[in-house]
């Protein structure tokens, strides 16, 4: 789609070096005569506030917040870089020009606090690079031939003001399809980013600052401010922000030094807490969805790390940008046939979206680059589905995927081909090993799997993401466990004798997990053989523990986590402190506990119980 927001603007960057005889990748009126010439020149030696003609300025209301200084707030908040001078690096413009494919080298990987983590990535990156091939040339497209008037070319444009908006058309963020810019700027003494489109694009614009003014004033969603427009194009500001994932991911594409290590300093705090990063995704992403926007193209290009607000706790803010591409769900509607469902970024996309091999003629942005849509030539939906807000939840999946695995796409083809990606989408073949090899990778493994679900009913919904356990603390994982314990030991229960055949519903669901979660056949299963001696011993002898029944495991995890002090003070060290440590002594040996007992919950459909509610509502305990 040619409105998709340019999301590698909205940040701090790595300026994009503009040839002068091309500044804009627009045909212009040729050939110029003499006089234009000589003018043009002598306009572009000096700044330029250029007043627009009559502007209608809408402005969405907000509440005034002072910009963070430079290296104020985070320790590793980024300082403005500073804009690369037209013309430099012509021979790197020639080549591009040229056709000439550049080579795209991945950065270090690192920041893994487990050395399993990080030996796991090596391995599977040297892999990738041993069999790498030259990748399949993209087919050419026709390129838009897009007219402006000579005026309004960055070779002789300075400062822009639109009443209370400033746009620096000499310091350029990003570039954008059919004609987008993406560029600094001020609004009421705030740095924004401003993105211009062509003005024949107003209504589309439209409907991208509707998006934003309805998902405004949330901390994970970028932030509106206004809209202008003169004679010639649409001017829509935001909020300015450090970085995006990809390049955080990808610092060796920075020129500058400084920039590099202020990228891998940003990628740096994101990896000290990957849950806390990606939760905030979640809840941008539930937010967007309470709304009824499906937004369709989430991928790193499109998340943004922003400053820290004020109040805000430790480390980075993550936010959603980039609506180009969104869809507005009307009332009492869960499915939008729109002719426009093949939208999305190649290798983003879930799998309904993709358009079958005959599809020949459907337009699809490629990776790096802003999204674009495309239709499919059949029937004019994306598929007998067509989109639903499932669609976003499995990008987000990939996503979080490429997050935890330092860059690895989950589809991604075993000789890097990425092309392949949606091939390997639409047939179901993901990679997930190299996640599935931590120690502690269960609760990752299973809220992606879920989300990358083939079929979007069975995918999970924005809020049940946000709310999965691997987002919750140790002192909420092992409040939720004792409360598991409680639950059941009130349950109808059989006796050994008759096999336990007097268990309730509820009480059978749960031990139906005992041999997955003790890991061993039931008859034979004992899990008290997997704990230390002298921490059984603290056991007591008054109640009996049954060693193959998973209802003794939470009533022992329970009983010693109340009486915590009652312990001996070698035992305590072993077992570690309150909350994390004693959780970890039994996640450890019992890795699949938590999400078993969370999954029963479900199962028995008792989520909803007083005891239980607040795991699964927005903001609980």
């Amino acid at each position: 789609m040619c409105v998709a927001l340019a999301s590698a603007g909205f940040m701090y960057k790595n300026k994009v070096q503009i040839r002068i005889g091309d500044p804009t990748d627009v045909k212009m009126p040729q050939p110029l005569n003499a006089s234009v010439a000589d003018h043009a020149k002598d306009q572009q030696e000096q700044t330029m506030v250029r007043e627009a003609e009559p502007a209608k300025e809408t402005i969405f209301a907000h509440t005034i917040e002072e910009s963070p200084e430079p290296g104020a707030g985070d320790e590793n908040a980024l300082t403005r870089t500073e804009t690369a001078e037209v013309g430099e690096d012509e021979e790197a413009v020639k080549d591009a020009k040229e056709g000439k494919a550049g080579k795209h080298k991945r950065g270090k990987r690192g920041g893994r606090k487990q050395k399993e983590k990080e030996q796991a990535q090596a391995e599977a990156k040297a892999k990738r690079k041993a069999s790498q091939v030259p990748p399949v040339p993209p087919v050419p497209q026709p390129a838009e031939v897009i007219s402006v008037a000579a005026s309004e070319s960055p070779q002789v444009a300075g400062p822009l003001q639109i009443n209370s908006l400033i746009i620096h058309t000499d310091k350029v963020i990003g570039q954008g399809s059919c004609g987008t810019s993406v560029f600094e700027g001020s609004f009421e003494g705030r740095d924004v980013a401003v993105k211009r489109m062509l003005s024949q694009y107003y209504e589309l614009a439209s409907q991208e600052v509707s998006f934003l003014q309805q998902s405004d004033d949330h901390p994970n969603v970028v932030r509106y401010f206004c809209q202008q427009k003169d004679d010639h194009f649409l001017y829509i500001a935001v909020e300015l922000c450090q970085a995006s994932l990809f390049e955080i991911w990808e610092p060796e594409r920075a020129k500058a030094e400084e920039r590099q290590v202020q990228l891998r300093s940003l990628k740096h705090t994101i990896q000290r807490d990957p849950p806390r990063a990606l939760q905030q995704l979640a809840a941008g992403l539930y937010h967007l969805h309470n709304l009824r926007i499906i937004h369709r193209d989430i991928k790193p290009q499109n998340i943004l790390v922003a400053f820290p607000k004020r109040g805000q706790a430790s480390g980075p803010r993550l936010v959603i940008s980039d609506f180009g591409l969104g869809k507005n769900l009307p009332e009492n509607v869960s499915t939008l046939v729109d002719p426009t469902g093949n939208a999305g970024t190649s290798g983003w996309k879930a799998p309904e979206l993709i358009s079958q091999p005959r599809d020949t003629d459907s337009r699809h942005s490629q990776s790096g680059t802003t999204g674009t849509n495309g239709t499919d030539s059949a029937n004019g939906t994306s598929g007998p589905g067509g989109i639903k807000r499932a669609a976003d939840i499995f990008s987000l999946g990939c996503l979080f995927f490429w997050v935890l695995t330092d860059g690895i796409h989950p589809y991604e083809d075993e000789n890097g081909w990425q092309q392949l990606r949606e091939l390997n989408i639409k047939r179901d073949n993901k990679k997930m090993g190299v996640l599935e090899r931590w120690s502690d990778a269960y609760e990752p493994m299973q809220l992606i799997t879920s989300m990358l679900a083939h079929q979007p009913e069975d995918r999970p919904t924005a809020l049940q993401v946000l709310n999965h356990p691997f987002f919750w603390t140790a002192e909420k994982r092992l409040a939720f466990l004792c409360d598991c314990s409680d639950h059941f030991e009130r349950e109808p229960r059989g006796i050994v004798d008759d096999g336990y055949a007097g268990d309730s519903y509820d009480l059978q669901l749960l031990e139906d997990r005992s041999e997955e979660v003790i890991g061993a056949p039931y008859q034979r299963a004992d899990f008290l053989s997997k704990l230390d001696r002298q921490f059984v011993d603290t056991l007591g002898k008054q109640r009996k523990y049954s060693g193959n029944r998973l209802l003794d495991v939470l009533r022992a995890l329970r009983n010693k986590k109340n009486h915590y002090e009652d312990m001996p003070e070698d035992v305590k060290r072993r077992v570690g402190p309150l909350a994390g440590g004693y959780l970890t002594y039994w996640s450890n040996r019992f890795p699949r506990l938590l999400m078993s007992c969370y999954e029963v919950i479900h199962e028995a459909g008792i989520q909803g119980n007083d005891r239980f509610k607040g795991y699964f509502a927005v903001g609980g305990s």
